[in-house]
């Protein structure tokens, strides 16, 4: 039985994804690199901003630290998305389905909880969640499933009784190492059938969770 729900973020409940690209080669062609979709969608969907700067930095050989990396991303980002980056197609209907029916949201994100917590209230849905984890608060990122174990514990429920919602193979596979059930819905890329194999379901938008819910 599903007492609680574990959400990502980025690529999950708001579109922001394709605009982490476009600043990821933005960055990237400042030092005479491009980057395409793919690789990024390979490469750095799903992980931290700390791990994708360090990898960018790499990649370029950019004379440049991680931390003016980070900075220059969130004053990009900020640019961008003044005004918001809107909700993933059907997100704003589950979050009611979930809340009118007494089960627990827990934001568990790479994301920094500003940020987070900035895009949720943007988009008038911050209220439906009852805590977060995000990337300050852990030692490893997705795949290791440390995240989702923390979210667990903020809801006070065990792994097999928490739905994960997570669009990126990371993210897939690290609720499946926590012990989660985990509904995927593809964002930028469908996942590899290894990973696709680690998930209860695949459905095309959030709002095809709520019939399945019943069936957890």
């Amino acid at each position: 039985m599903i007492k609680a729900a574990l959400f990502d973020l980025d690529g999950l409940l708001i579109d922001s994804e394709v605009v982490y690209y476009q600043m990821a080669n933005e960055m990237c062609s400042q030092y005479g690199r491009s980057l395409t979709l793919e690789q990024y969608v390979c490469n750095h969907s799903g992980r931290t901003l700390v791990d994708n700067v360090q990898s960018y930095i790499d990649l370029c050989g950019m004379p440049i630290t991680v931390r003016e990396g980070m900075q220059w991303t969130w004053d990009r980002e900020a640019q961008i998305t003044a005004n918001g980056i809107p909700l993933k197609p059907g997100a704003e209907a589950l979050l009611k389905y979930l809340h009118d029916h007494g089960i627990k949201m827990i934001l568990a994100t790479s994301s920094l909880p500003d940020r987070a917590e900035q895009l949720l209230r943007q988009n008038n849905v911050y209220h439906y969640f009852s805590g977060a984890v995000c990337g300050t608060e852990v030692k490893r990122g997705k795949p290791d499933p440390e995240v989702f174990l923390l979210a667990a514990e903020k809801a006070g429920e065990i792994p097999s009784h928490c739905l994960v919602l997570e669009d990126s193979e990371n993210g897939i596979r690290a609720a499946y190492a926590g012990g989660f059930p985990v509904i995927c819905v593809p964002d930028l890329k469908l996942p590899d059938k290894e990973v696709l194999d680690m998930t209860t379901a695949v459905v095309k938008s959030l709002d095809e969770v709520i019939p399945l819910l019943a069936q957890l």
